[in-house]
């Protein structure tokens, strides 16, 4: 039987699959920063600005569920949309776990780096349970908390959410 992830990308968080130890980001390239070029188009054909990186000055993002000040009825348009890029991703045998966080962890660490520090940590809290197989129910809070205590270590200067989510 066929297994397929569907991710929603709004906004600055992102979603990495680890697949066979590698990382594969799920979510959108730009992470729908306000000055990817595509991104800037929309908002610029809404009826928006981008001028110091920001839409209208404001939000460093082009796509939020909430900022209602940059969406109708305020503004003829919604100047920041709140439609997802939507992904569908087929799950096989070596896909392990999926990272989603906010950009207060991807600001200072990168996919790959993530990735290989949950299959580290994930090998650390194994080896002290005498378990290797992924399989403990604390292991994705255990492995989340890794990743954002790092995250602060190098010095995010963003919130920092982080699930990680064993399929």
């Amino acid at each position: 039987m066929e297994r397929v992830l569907y991710t929603g990308h709004v906004g600055d968080a992102r979603a990495v699959l680890c697949r066979k130890g590698l990382a594969v980001r799920l979510t959108g390239v730009s992470d729908h920063k306000a000055t990817d070029v595509e991104e800037a188009r929309r908002v610029v054909e809404a009826g928006g600005t981008i001028y110091h990186e920001r839409v209208n000055g404001m939000l460093a993002i082009s796509r939020a569920f909430g900022d209602f000040q940059l969406k109708a009825p305020t503004w003829p348009n919604d100047i920041v949309s709140n439609v997802p890029e939507v992904s569908a991703t087929l799950l096989c045998e070596g896909d392990i776990f999926v990272i989603m966080a906010c950009d207060g962890l991807w600001d200072v660490i990168e996919d790959q780096d993530a990735v290989n520090l949950v299959i580290e940590g994930m090998q650390q809290f194994g080896g002290l349970l005498g378990e290797d197989n992924g399989q403990h129910p604390m292991l994705g809070q255990v492995v989340a908390r890794l990743l954002v205590e790092e995250a602060l270590a190098r010095g995010t200067s963003d919130n920092v959410t982080c699930v990680v989510v064993f399929p």
